[in-house]
């Protein structure tokens, strides 16, 4: 057996490319070609550089065995790591895409290549394994189930084609331990899916199949064959969840809840600047008016759609109306004499969400969830936000962990469909294609004809992963215990569903059902305060806010989700205005370097250079600052009760936190303006005193003249008076002469001495 097969076998186990990169680059392999692809797939030249690479080297008879089967080796190995440390399925597939390419392209006698053509098919088996962590991040069991059966299934195909060989060869000993491995594994979790759906219907028969299922997973654990795997540790999380679920089943006595009417709401906040550019600010840091996003989205969706039907990303907006129509009144209104309501709401065409589960009443169909209503908040201060919202309707509690994970980008693909003919493979995909066409359309409205093909000005930041909030309204839930049912109270509901409503949504879950696991918090703070029924509770983590209040008609949620949005949408907006000043700051400085050093040569130019930029730098603050203050309670809503929620969600949000910190940024950028002030009175006393300079030097020469004329009249009198005429003349001329460059010489040095010393 060659040297380095058990070092690559023993680090395969934990996926490590440290030893197969080694021997790899040793061996000739394009190992920087391959890496280099990975991070930058989407580049055609790179892909056919790396795709020659390959062939040439399968293609070379020298190369084989070894150096070969070092190449096939770290192709493999590569998608696995970096399956392992990304959620990028994308340069994954299309590195797969290369090899499946480079590899058909191969010739030779297949007898003396099989192992490594087993490999190269099984390393194009990973796109089924990255379907399989797709269902998991969608927990979704069926789904799983069916693609872990194929990766098991094509496994097992490749593995009886590697043992076809008369003579195996020591690499194809490493690939046999490779399709094993991956034999065993995704078989376990076929098993813990086919487990998780047969508990969906207590009984006996579940218990037992959960119990058979558990026993297989340890088995697996603890084999020669996964010791030390990284599908050892991923088993344990399997292992737990299937013994929570069989230890509830167990129980006869065991409650359950059911959520008879509840409402999802997805919230996306995003912030758009640069509708305003100033001739200092060429980046389009100024503050952004969020009336002016709404103004111009009122002028083109107001009436309604448009005859020229201007979409968003393919989706033509139903209408626009202005946000006092859409608000409960608690919001205190804007300021008499403002010229900006409360903002604008644009309403799109509904979304249907196909979903990766078999439909059990139509075979060979998706399931699919009901109509989502979509809508585009663009509020007054710039805090914007899409709001995507389910009806009110029936939730298992694995539907509810489904439709609380559907929002993120993480979420596993599904089909998002609206009312044109574009697809997007999730409500995040869906969400940024919308805000991105949304900031070019509104770049346009005000543009003539000539300036349509310029590149947008306004732009839009949008981060799902940062600032993506779910609210939860619990309309009517029931308790079922044996053959009894009762309404559900808050503690029924923390104590059955705590641990998915009231933990933060984890981005990569790491087992079906993962909430299950999670810790019930003891303590769920009821933000509502003392002034609400006792059975009304409100309550926020992370990246959502539940809101239970049993006992309330529709409209009583309206306000309160609201106020939850509005919670939702802050973080986006300060970091936005902190992202401003930090611009803004670095821009003042580097022109006010500049013009340090044009004030030295011309401190006349250089003073109208600052007091431009003062200006504009000034104007920026006071708008940040104006902008920033409207944002607490007191001046936003109108009742103490209100002010009270509102208060509780910006603590457990951390805003007065984020608020401290723009705070901060203005007071820097406060002291910056100061500095320049400053400069400014330093430029022009500077320029105050090379005038009095100018001044005192005319003057010292207006006096030397002045002396020169009284000298000359004394020696006219005194000196010459008996001297022949001629010489006389000749006399004066020198002795005025010598008089006067003297003095010159006296009074030019005293002058330059005088301004010396001043500097």
């Amino acid at each position: 057996m060659s040297t380095w097969w058990p070092e690559c076998r023993n680090e395969f186990a934990v996926w490590s490319l440290d030893t197969a990169r080694m021997k790899a680059k040793r061996a000739g392999v394009a190992v920087e070609a391959i890496d280099q692809f990975v991070s930058q797939p989407q580049k055609a030249r790179t892909r056919n550089e790396l795709q020659e690479a390959l062939e040439q080297l399968w293609q070379d008879p020298t190369a084989w065995p070894r150096r070969a089967e070092l190449q096939a080796y770290y192709l493999y190995m590569r998608c696995l790591k970096s399956w392992e440390i990304s959620l990028d399925h994308a340069s994954i597939e299309a590195l797969i895409d290369v090899v499946r390419c480079a590899w058909h392209h191969v010739t030779g006698s297949p007898s003396s290549r099989q192992a490594v053509d087993v490999l190269m098919r099984h390393t194009a088996t990973v796109t089924v394994c990255l379907k399989v962590e797709d269902s998991l991040l969608c927990s979704c069991p069926s789904d799983l189930a069916t693609q872990a059966r194929s990766v098991v299934s094509q496994s097992r195909a490749q593995l009886a084609r590697l043992r076809r060989f008369a003579h195996p060869t020591e690499f194809g000993a490493l690939v046999e331990y490779v399709l094993q491995v991956d034999i065993c594994y995704f078989d376990c979790l076929a098993a813990t899916a086919d487990s998780l759906i047969g508990a969906q219907h207590p009984s006996p028969a579940a218990v037992a199949e959960l119990t058979g299922t558990l026993e297989r997973l340890s088995d697996a654990e603890h084999s020669p064959l996964l010791a030390g795997s990284v599908y050892t540790s991923r088993l344990r999380a399997h292992r737990r969840l299937l013994t929570i679920v069989r230890d509830r089943l167990q129980n006869p006595r065991s409650p359950t809840l059911d959520i008879r009417e509840a409402r999802v709401t997805y919230v996306y906040p995003f912030t758009l600047d640069g509708f305003e550019r100033p001739d200092t600010d060429p980046d389009g840091t100024a503050a952004t008016e969020g009336s002016e996003a709404g103004r111009r989205a009122y002028t083109m969706w107001g009436e309604g759609p448009s005859t020229d039907e201007v979409d968003l990303a393919g989706e033509t907006p139903r209408s626009a109306v202005h946000m006092k129509f859409e608000l409960t009144d608690i919001w205190s209104p804007p300021e008499p004499d403002s010229d900006c309501g409360h903002g604008t709401v644009v309403k799109m065409p509904a979304l249907s969400v196909t979903t990766t589960a078999p439909d059990p009443e139509r075979p060979g169909h998706w399931t699919e969830s009901p109509e989502l209503d979509v809508e585009i908040w663009l509020g007054r201060f710039g805090n914007h936000h899409v709001r995507v919202q389910t009806p009110v309707m029936a939730f298992s509690l694995h539907e509810l962990n489904q439709a609380l994970r559907r929002g993120w980008t993480s979420m596993g693909p599904e089909a998002v469909r609206g009312g044109g003919d574009r697809e997007w493979s999730g409500l995040a995909d869906y969400v940024q294609a919308v805000v991105k066409a949304l900031a070019d359309r509104l770049d346009r409205v005000d543009r003539a004809d000539a300036q349509m093909q310029a590149a947008s000005r306004v732009h839009a930041h949008i981060n799902v992963d940062a600032d993506y909030h779910t609210v939860v309204e619990i309309r009517a839930a029931s308790v079922r215990v044996g053959s009894g049912e009762r309404s559900a109270t808050f503690d029924d509901i923390r104590n059955l569903a705590g641990s998915l409503l009231f933990q933060p949504i984890e981005r990569v879950p790491i087992t079906l059902e993962e909430w299950i696991c999670n810790r019930t918090p003891a303590n769920v703070p009821n933000l509502l305060g003392e002034s609400r029924f006792d059975c009304d509770v409100a309550s926020r983590a992370a990246n959502t806010t539940v809101l239970f209040l049993p006992a309330a008609p529709d409209w009583g949620y309206l306000s309160f989700l609201e106020m939850a949005e509005y919670i939702a949408t802050l973080p986006a907006l300060l970091r936005m205005w902190r992202r401003q000043l930090d611009r803004m700051h670095v821009h003042a400085l580097a022109r006010l370097s500049e013009w340090r050093a044009l004030g030295e040569r011309d401190p006349r130019r250089g003073k109208g250079e600052i007091d431009k930029t003062r200006l504009e730098l000034s104007e920026f603050i006071a708008r940040v600052r104006a902008q920033r203050t409207p944002l607490s309670s007191v001046d936003l809503v109108r009742s103490d009760a209100h002010r009270t929620f509102l208060d509780n969600l910006m603590t457990t949000a951390d805003i007065p936190r984020q608020m401290a910190e723009l705070d901060g940024r203005i007071q820097q950028t406060d002291q910056l303006y100061a500095y320049m002030v400053e400069y400014e009175r330093a430029l022009e006393e500077k320029r105050r005193r090379r005038y009095e300079n100018i001044v005192e030097i005319i003057l010292a020469v207006v006096a030397s003249l002045s002396l020169f004329g009284l000298a000359s009249y004394f020696h006219s009198l005194v000196v010459t008076s008996d001297i022949d005429p001629y010489m006389a003349i000749v006399s004066n001329e020198w002795i005025e002469l010598g008089i006067f460059g003297g003095l010159f010489v006296l009074l030019t040095g005293t002058a330059l001495y005088v301004i010396l010393r001043r500097r």
